[in-house]
């Protein structure tokens, strides 16, 4: 059993079937437990760990449903233990109908080890009355369109998810079922204990919609897969990867979208889920791409990848699908033999393998001065990355511009000839300049103008003058910062 510290005493927190049968109690006090039983074993209660557990059972149940929302003990909202609220619409004809959707939910949490009861209604508030408080069935409560609200009326009030103070109250005026509690005057109900009951019974009603807040967001585009027997080999889930990126691209090319962020989720026979997430370089609809992504993906899980005793459900997700551009609309970029469309797809795959944040491009940063005006992002960021249009730039850049000695005809004019690296260059050609000036914080910075030269061997360099002449300095100095090879 696990105990918690409360009122200054050491209380039990949660017992399992077998403690129960031996006479104990939630609240009971420790010593008290011990009395009756002194065998018992006791664990300090981690509502962490509780809520971590949660949230693993969460991504399982995904298995049954795209929508699903952890529900926490909460005294003050009347909620007794951790449960989950499945969105059930569109979902359960995949398995038979919603009695046998429920039972087969109930069967999955039950062979992982967890005590579960179960419903299906209309409202949240009805699902939850009648999965704690109707008669116990290990194949749940089914309440039929429209009756929900006349089963829950037989419930206690505590059906309606209230706090114990208001609770107390209601049972002081007599009002201990549901059906009392909503044929009882609102007005005086409400001037009594408040709006929040009313916001309650209008709830379990469904009068008022209920907000509910799902661990992740229903995908847009999203393919599944139910398996008659467990896979327990990374080459079956290769073949999977196949026939979901095929199910996911139809629904894409549906919706006129593409998957830059896909997330593969595994549904292990023992209600747990293991999730695999990867990126493409450009929103696609391609089936073969996709599956390429994910294959690698799984290669670089490797051995890593505890498949349990069997996965036995698949589901393929696109986190918020883009508009295409021109060039995705067609065939796999990268196939096409474009050298871009090669770059994109050679990122993809490293990302795949070492992770998205394992590789790098050079991508734009808002500053003119050309060392600064490049920085290393991620190569699959989801931001569009654009560079300012402007004169022509030196594809190989110093990483800190050289000083070198430079003979011009006029002061503020182009180099005639410099000297770099003690070699002695004289300049045949050269156009500019290309004035830079500096941010404006740093005031104390000189101005460059920038030279694009060349010698009489044939070679070109990206030079330029440091200070204006008689404005910033009399003595202008000179850089080399980049070559043309």
């Amino acid at each position: 059993m696990f105990i918690v510290q409360q009122a200054g005493a050491e209380r039990v927190a949660a017992l399992d079937a077998r403690a129960q049968a031996l006479g104990l109690s939630v609240g009971q006090t420790l010593a008290d437990a011990r009395a009756l039983a002194p065998g018992i074993v006791c664990v300090r209660h981690d509502p962490a760990a509780d809520a971590r557990a949660l949230k693993r059972l969460a991504r399982g149940a995904g298995r049954f449903s795209p929508s699903v929302t952890p529900v926490y003990p909460d005294t003050a909202q009347g909620i007794a233990g951790h449960g989950l609220y499945l969105e059930t619409e569109g979902v359960t004809h995949l398995f038979g109908g919603e009695e046998a959707w429920l039972a087969a939910l109930l069967q999955r949490l039950r062979r992982a080890g967890f005590t579960a009861q179960g419903a299906v209604a209309d409202t949240p508030g009805q699902a939850y009355g009648l999965a704690v408080f109707a008669t116990a069935d290990p194949r749940g409560v089914v309440a039929p369109p429209g009756t929900g609200e006349q089963r829950l009326a037989r419930m206690p009030a505590a059906a309606l998810r209230l706090p114990p103070a208001v609770l107390t109250g209601l049972s002081a005026l007599g009002l201990k079922t549901v059906q009392q509690v909503t044929n009882a005057p609102r007005v005086s109900l409400a001037r009594r204990f408040g709006a929040g009951l009313m916001a309650q019974i209008d709830a379990a009603r469904g009068t008022s919609p209920e907000a509910l807040s799902p661990a992740q967001p229903p995908p847009q585009a999203s393919a599944r897969l139910i398996f008659a027997q467990p896979l327990i080999s990374t080459q079956a889930l290769e073949a999977v990867c196949t026939r979901l990126s095929a199910d996911l691209s139809t629904q894409l090319q549906r919706l006129g979208l593409g998957a830059r962020r896909l997330v593969l989720t595994l549904y292990r026979v023992d209600a747990h889920a293991l999730t695999l997430a990867c990126a493409a370089a450009r929103p696609t609809q391609d089936p073969t791409r996709l599956a390429r992504l994910l294959k690698e993906r799984l290669a670089r899980a490797g051995e890593g990848l505890d498949l349990g005793f069997g996965v036995d459900g698949a589901a393929l997700n696109a986190l918020r699908p883009q508009a295409l551009d021109a060039r995705a609309t067609g065939a796999l970029v990268g196939d096409t033999g474009d050298g871009e469309g090669a770059l994109e797809g050679l990122a993809e795959r490293l990302a795949a393998r070492l992770g998205a944040q394992a590789v790098f491009a050079v991508a734009p940063r808002a500053s003119h001065c050309p060392e600064r005006a490049q920085r290393f992002a991620c190569a699959l960021s989801p931001d569009e990355q654009t560079w300012p249009a402007g004169p022509e730039r030196p594809p190989l850049l110093l990483k800190r511009p050289e000083a070198i000695e430079a003979m011009a005809a006029a002061p503020d004019g182009a180099p005639a000839q410099f000297r770099w690296r003690r070699v002695l260059h004289r300049v045949a050609r050269a156009q500019g300049p290309e004035r830079i000036g500096a941010e404006w914080w740093l005031k104390a910075a000189p101005s460059r103008d920038y030279y694009r030269v060349e010698t009489s061997e044939g070679r070109r360099y990206w030079v330029f003058r440091h200070g204006l002449f008689e404005r910033e300095t009399n003595t202008p100095s000179w850089f080399v910062h980049g070559c043309w090879p």
